[in-house]
């Protein structure tokens, strides 16, 4: 699950907020992802019974965002419920998140 979510985080594609992409590199291969001065939001449940595995999650996240000229990292919490996840990402979109 670990590796799923930092190839997922490190392997996107695209600009879609228009402008110039950064790039991101998880083991010497170099993928576009964000757009410059774009962070990247991580939705998690950090609360509620699956908080371990949200733990896991974000720092998944984190190594996979840890290269010099990586997006900034925006974590939420979800709350392991539907309506959080929603909140969350409302939140994040709110705070500029390029990508979620």
């Amino acid at each position: 699950m670990l590796l799923a979510a930092t190839l997922a985080l490190a392997g996107c594609g695209g600009a879609p907020f228009g402008g110039g992409p950064t790039r991101l590199s998880l083991g010497g291969q170099p993928s576009t992802a964000v757009p410059a001065g774009r962070g990247v939001a991580i939705l998690a449940p950090l609360s509620g019974p699956n908080a371990e595995r949200g733990q896991a999650l974000v720092r998944a996240a984190k190594l996979a965002l840890s290269e010099p000229g990586s997006p900034a990292l925006d974590v939420r919490d979800t709350g392991g419920t539907p309506a959080g996840a929603a909140a969350a990402a409302s939140a994040a979109i709110g705070a500029g998140a390029g990508m979620i």
